[in-house]
């Protein structure tokens, strides 16, 4: 999780008459110390509380005599989202006679989602990619 390996030390414990290892001990640190554990203990205990709404079931479930928070709704529109949704619409005639012939296009295909910039870069350095290696 950090980029780290632990620490393994091996001691020789026995030897043979001409002085060949013949038993070894091995001992490797904890990937994880206490505090990690805490950590991720933690966390497990953290989602498996929350509903898919995102908030904690521990503080919105309704319960008798409890009333609880009252709740508001709030509303942000993801444009990547809406792009992609866009280019499925477009796509969804085309999709359909595919797969009256049986073909799933869904299962083949993979979606990236670019601002303008990035997809000129992009195709800009296909095009340079295809004239070096043609």
């Amino acid at each position: 999780m950090r980029g780290w390996e632990p620490r393994q030390r091996t001691t020789v414990t026995s030897w043979d008459d001409e002085g060949r290892p013949t038993e070894w001990v091995t001992t490797r640190e904890p990937e994880y110390n206490a505090d990690d554990l805490a950590w991720f203990h933690a966390l497990a205990e953290y989602e498996a509380d929350l509903h898919t709404c995102g908030r904690p079931l521990s503080e919105s479930l309704k319960r008798e005599g409890h009333t609880g928070p009252k709740y508001v709704v709030g509303e942000a529109i993801c444009r990547a989202c809406m792009a992609l949704d866009s280019h499925l619409a477009k796509r969804a005639a085309a999709d359909k006679a595919i797969r009256d012939k049986g073909f799933h296009p869904e299962a083949y295909r993979q979606y990236s989602i670019h601002t303008e910039d990035e997809m000129a870069a992009i195709v800009a350095a296909q095009q340079l990619h295809s004239e070096h290696h043609d």
